[in-house]
């Protein structure tokens, strides 16, 4: 057989495989889901399946569908730094090797003793009573190892950038999050939409106000902030103190009420709500009437269903256009999540 035949054959055979992959996706569209169960006329499909997880088991199904998304999106930032760096490495003529070595210098944090000393006195205590200089060195080098590494993260950012590179792999979402009488700040129609469902008990959402008064303040017009009451049973005092919250919001002083108890975390007994409530000047019989009667009890119920529909579990856990961040993490997350959601 002639090497024309053969390059005849395999390109017949590519065209065989290439309508066929599009019968199969065609045959997908057709049926999305897939039957993975059927007995005579009755059929489950795999969409089925994910409707009774979410509904039945939210947060392993939310868990799950981020993990995915991050090993996903891990992978897709990997792939992408890696070509960046070949392709800039190819435009100036040299190595990936040298281009790293010439560039990653002048974006790499020197360690100081400040840093390894943070570090050390985080870790204690240390197994045998190792000391700060029997480890210093190996902290050093971890640090320097880091160090490189976010230098390394910077100058493929900036290489992204200059490129225009568009991801267009779409994070999981919480969609339809009911802001209709619950506590917030800015325009219903801008951009970024945070919705935080937070417990006035907890250290953590204490932690993170810092940070959200920062973005309410940088994106201000752009960001609409929604509270929503989640509080834990493990905090006594955190349910009431809900409540009486939404009770100052019936006199027009939600955030007023809201900052005072986040200040005096370890004082939410009814006495302690009642002086708060004095405090940023609330009308004390109309305060005492609304958390006497339990005025506010079916909402923060309302809300704690809510939060557990769409796979609240911990607090605070913050959604931003839908997407989940968990804990009191830094600002920085939060920018690039919303610089992510408003360059779409």
């Amino acid at each position: 057989m002639t090497a024309q035949q053969l390059r005849i054959i395999g390109t017949a055979a590519l065209v065989v495989a290439v309508l066929c992959a599009r019968a199969h996706g065609a045959a997908q569209a057709a049926d999305p889901g897939g039957v993975v169960v059927s007995i005579g006329d009755f059929a489950v499909h795999e969409a089925d399946l994910d409707v009774w997880w979410q509904t039945h088991e939210p947060v392993s199904f939310a868990r799950v569908r981020q993990d995915r998304y991050d090993g996903r999106r891990k992978a897709l930032d990997a792939i992408l730094g890696d070509h960046l760096v070949q392709r800039e490495a190819t435009t100036r003529g040299t190595t990936v090797e040298n281009l790293l070595g010439e560039e990653l210098p002048k974006r790499t944090a020197p360690v100081t003793d400040a840093d390894i000393r943070q570090m050390y006195e985080r870790s204690l205590p240390l197994p045998g009573g190792i000391t700060f200089d029997q480890v210093k060195p190996t902290v050093a080098g971890y640090l320097q190892q880091q160090h490189v590494a976010d230098a390394r993260a910077r100058f493929v950012s900036e290489l992204r950038d200059a490129a225009h590179a568009t991801i267009r792999l779409d994070p999981p979402r919480q969609p339809g999050l009911n802001a209709g009488g619950d506590p917030s700040t800015g325009d219903a129609a801008a951009p970024i939409q945070l919705v935080e469902f937070s417990d006035f008990e907890c250290p953590f959402c204490r932690q993170l106000e810092p940070v959200l008064g920062q973005l309410r303040a940088k994106y201000q017009g752009r960001l609409r902030f929604v509270w929503k009451d989640f509080p834990l049973p493990i905090h006594n005092g955190a349910r009431g103190a809900a409540e009486a919250a939404r009770c100052a919001a019936d006199q027009g002083r939600f955030w007023q009420y809201h900052d005072q108890l986040f200040a005096n975390q370890q004082a939410l007994t009814p006495s302690d709500l009642k002086r708060h409530a004095e405090t940023v000047g609330l009308d004390a019989n109309q305060f005492a009437t609304c958390v006497g009667d339990g005025a506010h009890r079916a909402d923060v119920s309302a809300s704690l269903e809510e939060g557990s529909r769409n796979g609240v579990e911990a607090t605070p856990t913050v959604f931003v256009n839908g997407r989940p961040i968990v804990g009191a993490q830094t600002i920085d997350v939060y920018e690039r999540m919303i610089q992510e959601e408003l360059a779409r």
